[in-house]
């Protein structure tokens, strides 16, 4: 009996690791809509607002709103230290920061560049001097520029459910 218990655990921990892979320490499903990977929460279909209308949706906020949107745009920079956030270009050099819901999923940290599907609530938020720099430390800004973040800022921000992430 000990040896079916065995050989039980062994088949259950090896189909689980068939439908796995690891990049950069982070587990994804492999299991890819055309050319994208999946992050977090199922994302059915790669079909998604632009960036121009979601940053248009977003001038509309105010800080106390939220606005639940699936999009798509070009990652730009990301979390260097973990992979648990990204920015995404929006329209008319702005940016928005998309964080993982609950923290329970992150994304690989070489993905400048690629595109991203991400599926959530966005908001406006009124970002402190020191969340601007611990920000740019995680993005290995150098001291100069950490040291030239004076002043609070109004950012948008974004919390995924899931992503869809180019190969």
């Amino acid at each position: 009996m000990k040896h079916f218990n065995i050989l039980l655990v062994f088949l259950i921990v090896l189909s689980a690791c068939k439908n796995k892979q690891e990049i950069n320490g982070n587990s994804h499903s492999q299991k890819n809509i055309k050319d994208y990977i999946n992050f977090g929460s199922k994302i059915t279909s790669e079909n998604a607002s632009g960036t121009i209308e979601i940053f248009e949706a977003y001038k509309q906020l105010q800080i106390t709103d939220t606005l639940s949107a699936k999009f798509k745009g070009k990652v730009i920079s990301v979390c260097k230290a973990k992979g648990c956030w990204m920015e995404i270009e929006l329209a008319e050099g702005q940016n928005v920061t998309v964080r993982f819901k609950d923290y329970s999923f992150f994304v690989p940290k070489d993905i400048e560049g690629k595109t991203a599907v991400v599926d959530g609530i966005g908001y406006l938020k009124q970002m402190s001097v020191e969340e601007q720099k611990h920000y740019a430390d995680d993005a290995m800004a150098n001291t100069d520029e950490i040291a030239s973040i004076l002043n609070s800022k109004k950012v948008y921000e974004f919390v995924a459910d899931g992503v869809l992430l180019t190969e």
